[in-house]
């Protein structure tokens, strides 16, 4: 049977037609998401935002997500400070603290990573040849130490300064290079440092090729140590109805994220999946080292551990590093994870996510 050409063409045309429909709502549909602009510094702790990006749970919420990288959390205040971002994810400084007490009325809203006993995801290690010598063996003997940090003035400095109380010496009675986490297993190799506060992965690359060794545990030094917050501009947190909805979202993603912890690694139900979505979002691409490390760890229901902060507060002004009068409660709004809480419901660890 022999089709005429009149009707091919009407078959095209048909074809085009829904083509185009179809085009113009997806067109559509893109339009209607509004676009946050999201500052990460792309590391694995930055997984619940990529999971509820990757997972679609943003834009369930009518939101479509700009991430802009960061070297570290630092550099996200003046962004968030002009409303040149929308949100940041990253560590509490002295440096937030004093922004605050400018006027530049950044809200830290919610979780990003703490430090529960027993993770490792974080922490202190002192050089092996240190500690085979003799020269290394409790805390005290942290004095006069070459300990590096990624950044001065974090709650990475106030977790040192906490160990170092342990062994009756204070944050003055060592010194403190600056170096990001990647610089510390060749400076630990090369002796130009004697300890470093250091992350994964590269913690777990000094422990096992025997350069350092984790000394005192920082999750013993400070349990539940707040090491990172997700932080809302003043504008941002102004749009009440755009920023719940992206905490809906966000904690959505953590839970998912929860769902991939088992004992402290990427080994519950859903490490696949996350796993798959970190090495897309992240410089880290190698899926066996994800499975290998130590995961970060954030609370499921979002909340800060805001007595930790008001402690960290506290040794931020003792060290002159916070030289004005400002409080934690200037910093910290949790209504967000409050009404988030309330719409999915407490959180009941679950087997794998769809």
């Amino acid at each position: 049977m022999t089709i005429q050409a009149p009707r091919i063409a009407q078959a095209i045309l048909a074809g085009l037609a829904c083509a185009i429909t179809l085009a113009q709502a997806t067109a559509t549909a893109a339009a209607e998401l509004v676009t946050v602009k999201v500052g990460t510094p792309s590391v694995a702790s930055d997984a619940p935002l990529y999971v509820a990006a990757d997972k679609g749970y943003f834009a369930r919420e009518g939101i479509s997500v700009a991430f802009v990288s960061f070297a570290s959390a630092a550099f996200m205040i003046a962004p968030l400070g002009r409303d040149e971002i929308d949100v940041g994810a990253g560590g509490l400084s002295a440096g937030l603290f004093n922004a605050v007490e400018r006027g530049i009325h950044i809200k830290a809203v919610a979780d990003k990573v703490t430090l529960p006993p027993g993770s490792h995801y974080l922490d202190f290690v002192v050089r092996q040849d240190l500690i085979d010598s003799g020269r290394f063996k409790t805390e005290k003997d942290m004095k006069g130490l070459r300990i590096a940090e990624a950044g001065l003035e974090t709650s990475t400095s106030y977790a040192l300064a906490m160990t170092a109380k342990a062994g009756g010496l204070g944050y003055s009675d060592f010194t403190h290079p600056s170096l990001g986490f990647a610089d510390h297993l060749v400076s630990l190799q090369n002796r130009s440092i004697d300890g470093s506060v250091t992350a994964e992965p590269t913690l777990t690359k000094i422990v096992e090729e025997g350069i350092g060794k984790i000394v005192v545990p920082l999750a013993k030094a400070v349990p539940n140590l707040q090491i990172a917050v997700l932080l809302y501009s003043e504008k941002f947190a102004a749009n009440k109805d755009l920023a719940q909805r992206f905490m809906n979202a966000y904690l959505e993603g953590a839970r998912y994220y929860i769902g991939a912890v088992k004992h402290g690694r990427l080994d519950g139900p859903n490490a696949s999946a996350v796993i798959a979505i970190l090495t897309k979002y992240t410089h880290l691409k190698d899926p066996q080292l994800y499975r290998h490390i130590s995961a970060s760890e954030i609370n499921a229901d979002g909340r800060m551990n805001i007595n930790d902060m008001r402690d960290m507060l506290r040794f931020f002004q003792s060290s002159g590093f916070v030289k004005n009068d400002v409080r934690v409660n200037e910093l910290v709004d949790t209504s967000f994870v409050n009404a988030a809480v309330k719409k999915l419901g407490a959180y009941k660890p679950l087997g794998a996510r769809p």
